[in-house]
This record gives structure tokens, sequence and C-alpha cells, in this order.
């Protein structure tokens, strides 16, 4: 119920508070790892439609465990825009990363609070640079 979506995530693994989670979800894809140069720039400018403003951290095409990521770290800030309410905007701290296997895109998604990002940030590193696919 929290990631509302035709495709759900694979899994989704939560802090306690329900405030902090790690996706893994899993589509498919016509692209191949060769594409990655593109695709960084194709996935930039879809996180940056998302939200209302994006402060990347960092972006980059990175090898963990002898495969190849496309990786984003980044704050994100959603404001609400309608006139009648104006509610806080909700800033998340998120770290990104995507890989090509076969015909499948697997997306590993870190996301916390913002106020939070100093607490979890060496967590999410940690998390991205652990994965094996095989």
């Amino acid at each position: 119920m929290k990631y509302p979506s035709p495709r759900k995530p694979l899994a989704v693994y939560s802090n306690p508070s329900g405030r902090v989670d790690y996706s893994v979800a899993v589509r498919p894809t016509t692209f191949e790892s060769m594409d990655y140069g593109v695709l960084i720039k194709i996935y930039k400018s879809s996180i940056q439609r998302l939200y209302t403003k994006v402060d990347f951290i960092k972006e980059d095409i990175r090898t963990v465990n002898g495969r190849d990521f496309i990786y984003f770290e980044f704050v994100s800030t959603v404001s609400d825009a309608r006139r009648t309410a104006r509610l806080a905007p909700i800033k998340r701290y998120q770290a990104v990363q995507y890989a090509i296997q076969g015909q499948q895109l697997y997306v590993f998604t870190f996301v916390a609070p913002a106020e939070e990002q100093t607490q979890w940030q060496s967590t999410a590193q940690a998390v991205m640079n652990a994965i094996t696919l095989k």
C-alpha cells in the first residue's frame, strides 16, 4: 500500500519507524549496459521531473562487485503548489542505483527524511556498495 504502482517492487525493507526504506524493483528494458552513458542523462531528467527541486550530491556510472551501475545520490523536495493550502515541503535524501541484466532493469532505492541524511548516508552508501547481481 505504501508503494502504489502498476509494477510493485520486488521487496521493500523499512526501519522500525517506517521513515526509512530500501526497495528493489525490476522492470523489462530493451537497453543494454553499453547504453549507460545515454541512460544516465535520461534517468537524471526523469528524477528532476518527479520533484519540485532536486539537489544532486553525486551522479555517475560506477562499478560495484564487478558490475557497472548508474548511481544517483540526491535530496528531493516536493512543494505544495496549490493556492488553497500551503503544506510544508517534503524533503527526502535518496540514493538510487540502476543495473541492467539481460532484458531486466534493476532499481535499488534508499530513501530517508532529509533531516536524517547525516544519520543514514553512510548506511545508504554501504548498502549500495554491497549489491551483487548473479
